[in-house]
C-alpha cells in the first residue's frame, strides 16, 4: 500500500531511481501505476521526482502520460519514499516492439508524428525532455511518451555543471549533450536516432560504452537508412540526415517542421520499389504485408473523386494518424486535404467520421 491509498499489484518496470508498478486505487476505483522512487532519496533525487511530476501534469496532451497525484510517504519500516501515480497505459514500449527487429514503415512514420507532436507540446511549455529513447515511448490505443524526470528548461543549470554527471541514454543523445548543454533541438536529434533504428532495426551508433558513443556521436556519419533497408524510402535519408546534424543549428526549426517532413513523406506515397524493379506506371508498389486492420484517411463520401485507400497494418497497432493530428489544421488546410486522393493510411486508431 502506497501512502494508505495505492494497493500495488504487480511490478511492471524499474529503473535507476525507482520501480513502476501496476496498482489500485479504490477511492476512485481505477488502475494506474505508480512510480516510487527508491534508494537515497536525496534532495536531488526527490527535487527531480517532484520535477516530474510537476511537468508532466502540467502538459495536457494526448501524447504524453496524464499523472494523477504525488507526494512523499513513510514506509512501515520507517524510510520515507516519494510516489507519483499515473496512467496506466495499455500495450508495451518501443524498445520491446524494436526486438523484433524494424517496424513496417507506415508504422514507423506514424509513430515518429505521434511522438514529434508530443515533443511540440512539451517544447512549447518551454521544455526538453533530454531523454528520448524507444524505453520512453510506450505503444498502445495511442502512442504516449513518458518519464520527464530530466527535463528541464534550456535556462536552467545543465548537470555537468551541476553534478559533475551527464544524464540522458548515450544510445540516443545528441553530440551536445555529452558536454552538458541542450535546447530542443537536442531532443529533435534523438528522435532521429529512434526513427534511424525503427526504420533499419539498429540505432545509428553501436559504440560498447559512453566514450565511444560520445566520439560517434560527435564526429561519425551513419549510413543512409535506404542503404540497410531496401524497402526504406530514398526522400526519408534526407530529414533523418538533417535530425542527426552534429549542430543544433543544422537540425529541423522546430517539432512542428519534422512533423510536416515525415508527415510528407508519406502523404506522397513516397516507398519505392525493391532496386531493379520498376512498376508498371498505373501501379504503385505493394506495401506492407499480413493485414489486420485496415483505415481509410481523406475520404469524402461527398466527393467522387476520394477513392478509398486502405494499408495493412501491424496487428495490435491501428492508430488513426489523420484525424489525432491535424485537428488544429485551418479550415483552408482542411478543405484542400479533403480536395485531394488519399495516398495511403497510416497506423492510428478508429475514430468516428465527423
Amino acid at each position: 500500500m502506497v501512502d494508505g491509498r495505492y494497493q500495488l499489484v504487480e511490478l511492471v518496470g524499474s529503473g535507476g531511481f525507482g520501480q513502476v508498478w501496476k496498482a489500485h486505487d479504490p477511492r476512485i476505483g481505477r488502475w494506474v501505476a505508480v512510480k516510487v522512487l527508491l534508494g537515497a532519496n536525496t534532495d536531488e533525487q526527490v527535487a527531480r521526482f517532484h520535477r516530474e511530476a510537476s511537468v508532466a501534469g502540467g502538459l495536457a496532451h494526448p501524447g504524453i502520460v496524464t499523472v494523477h497525484d504525488f507526494g512523499n510517504a513513510v514506509h512501515e519500516n520507517g524510510w520515507r519514499y516519494s510516489y507519483l501515480v499515473m496512467e496506466l497505459l495499455p500495450g508495451r514500449p518501443l524498445s520491446a516492439r524494436l526486438e523484433n527487429g524494424p517496424m513496417p514503415l507506415p508504422e514507423a512514420l506514424g509513430t515518429g508524428c505521434f511522438v514529434v507532436r508530443a515533443l511540440a507540446a512539451a517544447h512549447g511549455a518551454g521544455l526538453v525532455h533530454r531523454d528520448i529513447k524507444p524505453s520512453n515511448i510506450i505503444l498502445g490505443d495511442d502512442v504516449k511518451l513518458v518519464d520527464f524526470g530530466i527535463s528541464r528548461s534550456p535556462e536552467q543549470h545543465h548537470d555537468l555543471t551541476a553534478t559533475g554527471v551527464v544524464v540522458g541514454s548515450p544510445t540516443y543523445m545528441a553530440p551536445e549533450c555529452f558536454t552538458g548543454t541542450f535546447d530542443h533541438h537536442s531532443d529533435l536529434y534523438s528522435l532521429g536516432c529512434v526513427l534511424y533504428e525503427m526504420v533499419t532495426g539498429r540505432p545509428p551508433f553501436d559504440g560498447r560504452d559512453f566514450w565511444q558513443l560520445g566520439h560517434q556521436h560527435r564526429h561519425e556519419q551513419p549510413p543512409p537508412p535506404s542503404t540497410l533497408r531496401k524497402e526504406a524510402p530514398r526522400p526519408l535519408d534526407d530529414p533523418i540526415a538533417r535530425l542527426l546534424a552534429k549542430t543544433p543549428d543544422k537540425r529541423p526549426a522546430d517539432a512542428d517542421e519534422v512533423y510536416r517532413l515525415l508527415y510528407g513523406i508519406y502523404d506522397r506515397g513516397e516507398q519505392e520499389p525493391p532496386r531493379g524493379r520498376k512498376p508498371p506506371r498505373d501501379r504503385k508498389p505493394r506495401r506492407g504485408a499480413d493485414v489486420d486492420t485496415e483505415v481509410t484517411l481523406n475520404q469524402d463520401a461527398d466527393d467522387p473523386r476520394m477513392r478509398r485507400v486502405t494499408q495493412p497494418l501491424a496487428p495490435g497497432h491501428a492508430r488513426q494518424l489523420l484525424d489525432a493530428h491535424h485537428a488544429g489544421a485551418s479550415e483552408g488546410d482542411l478543405a484542400r486535404r479533403r480536395r485531394r486522393p488519399a495516398r495511403g493510411v497510416l497506423p492510428g486508431r478508429r475514430h468516428p467520421r465527423r
